[in-house]
């Protein structure tokens, strides 16, 4: 596969229901919103929706969780949607009519047909606004008059709950209905239909069989909002569309911009590849920053930090970059940062977010140049001080002491062997900008004495003569892939040797196709499917299950490795992964997790931003080996 080859965008002929329906899509706005559902059209999560909309603290909220569409001909009314009910029963089944399904990152359309009518029905989101238009060409090919009608219906609910509450739907005027719901008005409007008031009040006892499957609440009721309808004369076709917007006017939803756009139907590997990074970045005033996954992460610091450079600096994307590190800068407080900023609360429980943001600069400076990046820098010189003075005192006898607070976060993961890593990289990186800028470093830090320290010290705590240890805990001897994190930072503390034998042990128990498994199957406490309810799964996602992201670090080492030669199998590996996980369960994504077992089950989130981020920029930089204009100036 070529990076440039032309491919042509997502394209499906055939539902065969249980096979088709795992796979999902998804639309996003860049402020945090989105559209979602399976192919199928039938929502079978709580976070699915046609409009899930998102305030400046990336709080969401499922408005229009779906368009029930109806054709009636001669009396008799042919439904287009398909549900899901608590009792078993799967109706109507609009999906036996869905002759062809295409997606991008643009747009969804739905192509239903019979001897007596052709609908396609296309879903698009309008940029950085909490407003979706779905807009449908109705064929009518039979000699009398038909009718099409669209049933809008919401709980205008937060995305994580369930149920109708107070939710007030009127006729506004006769294209326009109002919805009043906890606190917040949504307006949806039809450009060429004649709105009525609702068929009926809710549709009852709809289930959504994946948080069934996880344990979770799976039933509501649904309200209805309204009905819009229109006649289609003999032979003729007509053009409807509907236009929903939350706490905004329907002249705000942006329909005569997005009915214009052009949309590509074939594009490069590169292109998607592009459009799946660029779906994470978000605008939050006023900085840029990244949602860690879809459908329900939100902004996760660690996550944000090792997604960045495949998500920007990859791309040239410099000034988003610049904003996403600024906007980290300024949440630094207390000598961390922010595990994650849902509902707008500082929780800080991690110790390694503050030293990927080093890292991460130091790899912002490889594509800007130091000149660039100096006010950078200098603005934020004390938060870099600060970090570095926040973990001096947990080292003691050449090992930062901590308490869990990795990546792995269902793990107890004392003294973690990354945290090392990470921790020697940021010294030697800040000793770099110290010297560059003119930075003061701190009289309680003795920069050279802790570097010493912990390199006399690592290979004693950590090195088994065949791999590196995962923790200090006496139980934890079994290989795990945090040592690649270690071999492939631009500092390690690992000898060439080392990090061959370490690359070997995680190729022959940890490796997939898909990425590498937390654990070797081996150990007693391996878990070989991520599945069931949330014990569970709590217990497997970190013993076993795969996650994508770790191929970064993976194709990283293995070059630094192997040398040039080796570029070629790694493009081959990175490609054959592409190819297979990108239009696997979410379309255009790339999931959260993968089953540790053959054959690999995409699970989790349809679409995680360091699934796709890592592999990424170790695509361009270590497997096509396009390095950072200014890495020697840097390193």
């Amino acid at each position: 596969m070529n990076p440039k080859q032309t491919l042509p965008r997502y394209v499906r002929r055939d539902f065969e229901f249980e096979k088709v329906l795992p796979q999902e899509w998804l639309l996003v706005n860049g402020i945090g919103g989105y559209a979602s559902s399976t192919i199928l059209g039938l929502n079978t999560r709580k976070y699915h929706g046609l409009l899930a909309s998102s305030d400046e603290k990336l709080n969401r909220t499922v408005v229009l969780q779906k368009l029930e569409e109806e054709v009636s001909v001669d009396g008799l009314v042919v439904p287009l949607s398909v549900n899901e009910y608590q009792d078993g029963t799967i109706h109507p089944r609009g999906d036996g009519l869905l002759k062809e399904l295409s997606a991008s990152s643009e747009e969804v359309s739905f192509n239903y047909a019979s001897t007596q009518f052709k609908v396609v029905k296309t879903v698009r989101l309008t940029p950085l606004k909490n407003a979706v238009v779905v807009s449908y060409e109705v064929h009518n090919k039979t000699d009398g008059r038909l009718s099409f009608a669209v049933i809008p219906l919401g709980n205008v609910r937060g995305y994580h709950t369930l149920g109708a509450g107070d939710v007030r739907a009127s006729v506004l005027d006769e294209k326009t209905i109002q919805v009043a719901a906890a606190g917040r008005k949504v307006v949806v409007h039809a450009d060429n239909a004649q709105a009525s008031n609702p068929p009926y009040d809710l549709n009852k006892g709809v289930l959504y069989r994946l948080e069934r499957e996880r344990g979770e609440a799976a039933v509501e009721d649904v309200a209805c909002w309204g009905k819009f309808e229109v006649d289609v004369a003999p032979r003729q076709k007509t053009s409807v569309s509907i236009a929903c917007a939350d706490e905004s006017h329907p002249g705000d939803a942006g329909y005569s911009v997005l009915s214009t756009r052009p949309h590509a139907h074939n594009r490069t590997l590169n292109n998607h590849l592009e459009d799946a990074c660029n779906s994470f970045i978000v605008y939050t005033p006023p900085w840029k920053t990244v949602v860690a996954g879809y459908h329900w992460f939100s902004e996760w610091a660690r996550d944000a930090l090792i997604s960045l450079p495949g998500l920007t600096l990859v791309w040239d994307n410099r000034e988003d970059a610049e904003s996403i590190l600024r906007r980290f800068f300024y949440l630094f407080r207390g000598g961390r940062l922010p595990t994650n900023t849902e509902d707008g609360e500082h929780s800080a429980y991690d110790f390694d977010g503050a030293l990927w943001l080093i890292d991460r600069t130091n790899q912002y400076l490889k594509y800007a140049g130091p000149s660039a990046g100096k006010k950078l820098i200098t603005e934020n010189h004390r938060v870099l001080s600060e970090i570095m003075q926040s973990y001096t005192p947990l080292v003691s006898e050449g090992v930062v002491q901590h308490h869990s607070g990795t990546w792995m976060d269902t793990l107890s993961r004392d003294n973690a062997v990354e945290i090392q890593a990470l921790y020697y990289n940021a010294l030697k990186v800040y000793q770099n900008l110290s010297e560059s800028y003119g930075i003061k470093t701190p009289k309680s830090i003795d920069i050279p004495d802790i570097i010493s320290s912990l390199q006399e010290n690592f290979a004693k705590t950590y090195w088994t003569g065949k791999f590196l240890k995962d923790t200090t805990q006496p139980w934890e001897t079994s290989v795990r892939p945090n040592q690649l994190i270690v071999s492939s930072l631009d500092y390690s503390m690992l000898t060439r040797s080392q990090m061959a034998s370490i690359l070997s042990a995680c190729e022959k128990t940890l490796l997939t196709d898909v990425g590498l498994r937390t654990l070797e199957p081996s150990d007693a406490r391996y878990r070989g499917r991520y599945a069931g309810d949330f014990q569970e799964r709590e217990s497997a996602y970190h013993n076993g299950t795969v996650w994508p992201w770790l191929l970064g670090p993976y194709v990283k080492t293995y070059v630094r490795v192997h040398g040039e030669g080796s570029r070629k199998k790694m493009r081959k590996l990175l490609e054959g992964f592409f190819s297979k996980t990108l239009q696997e369960a979410g379309v255009g994504c790339i999931s959260e997790v993968f089953d540790g077992d053959a054959p690999h089950t995409p699970r989790g989130c349809i679409a995680q931003a360091w699934s796709i981020a890592e592999p990424v920029r170790a695509y361009f930089e270590d497997a096509l080996g396009i390095k950072p204009p200014h890495e020697k100036e840097v390193v």
